[in-house]
């Protein structure tokens, strides 16, 4: 086993046990719930802004990276919309309808996962992380624009609602500070202003990774249910089946449809896109049921065991394929 696989482990591992950490917190009435909503807070206004950043600065700014704002935006649509006319043949409520319609949609491609595995398996990591942190980005604008209305539409009408405008000028506060110092970072690099090449070599990215992992699941943790999980099984199995055939084998469609146009695209930026097709779904499935007032179990439920099929049989393919 290579030092790279060995370096993944440790960070699944320590991601694990913050997730485990929180839930025993909560189960143990050592700290309320709701703290998880504070570390949240200052773990996306504060680590995963700095880390965009700095790894934004380094991004390789070239034409064939525009290829993103398209790809991207097509990951959030196509598995999101699609997976709307299933759960009605299934039957499925108005709210589980939603909440799948939104993980299908995102995938956890940032800080926890995604962009910490291209970083940490692949040549250049700098430039990895970079694109990376793009996908994660364009991904999450695309989400509001796009299963924001999906999921107000599925979610319960007699709950009092902001108007759809408010809540994407919402968006535009400090919680969005990741988007801020991404662009901030983009602009440096565009007017070719030096990026700091010490900090990588102090190995702040691999702290701020490992502080971000733990703000993040931590907080998750706190918010942990298992009962009755059993009963979902029917939609697990359906983001299963988007998340991790359906959606790595489109984007080998795309790659190969790229490469046949003028403007190609490089080994690193397929490799890139190919591994961050395969992540499950995103934190922000959960976040999204909790604002739009889905069934946030379902949500909890699908992220947890999602995660959990990826790091049993995706993760050792693309450990094995990339180490």
């Amino acid at each position: 086993m290579d030092a790279k696989t060995l370096e993944f482990m440790a960070f699944t591992l320590f991601s694990c046990l913050c997730l485990l950490s929180g839930y025993i917190v909560r189960r143990k009435n050592w700290a309320h719930e709701d703290l998880s909503k504070r570390i949240h807070f200052h773990t996306i206004v504060w680590v995963w802004a700095l880390a965009g950043f700095l790894s934004m600065w380094r991004f390789p700014l070239r034409p064939q990276d525009l290829w993103l704002l398209v790809i991207v935006p097509l990951w959030v649509a196509i598995p999101g919309f699609g997976a709307i006319p299933i759960c009605k043949k299934l039957k499925f409520s108005r709210s589980h309808t939603g909440v799948i319609a939104c993980a299908a949609g995102m995938g956890n491609m940032g800080f926890t996962l995604g962009a910490y595995l291209c970083y940490l398996m692949l040549t250049d990591q700098a430039a990895a992380l970079a694109y990376g942190i793009a996908v994660v980005s364009i991904m999450q604008v695309t989400s509001i624009v796009l299963l924001y209305p999906v999921a107000r539409h599925f979610g319960k009408q007699d709950e009092v609602d902001l108007p759809l405008s408010r809540l994407i000028l919402s968006s535009f506060d400090l919680r969005a500070m990741p988007l801020y110092a991404a662009a901030t970072g983009l602009a440096l690099a565009a007017f070719k202003v030096p990026a700091p090449v010490f900090l990588w070599n102090y190995h702040l990215i691999d702290a701020l990774f490992y502080l971000g992992a733990f703000g993040a699941l931590f907080g998750i943790g706190m918010k942990l249910k298992f009962q009755n999980t059993r009963q979902y099984y029917q939609q697990q199995s359906l983001l299963v089946g988007f998340k991790f055939i359906f959606l790595p084998a489109i984007t080998l469609v795309m790659i190969y449809a790229i490469n046949s146009t003028p403007l190609q695209t490089n080994t690193l930026f397929n490799e890139v896109l190919f591994i961050e097709s395969t992540m499950p779904t995103a934190l922000m499935t959960v976040m999204m049921a909790n604002l739009f007032h889905l069934d946030t179990r379902l949500a909890c439920s699908l992220w947890f065991w999602n995660t959990a099929i990826f790091l049993c049989i995706p993760l050792p393919v693309i450990l094995w394929w990339f180490g």
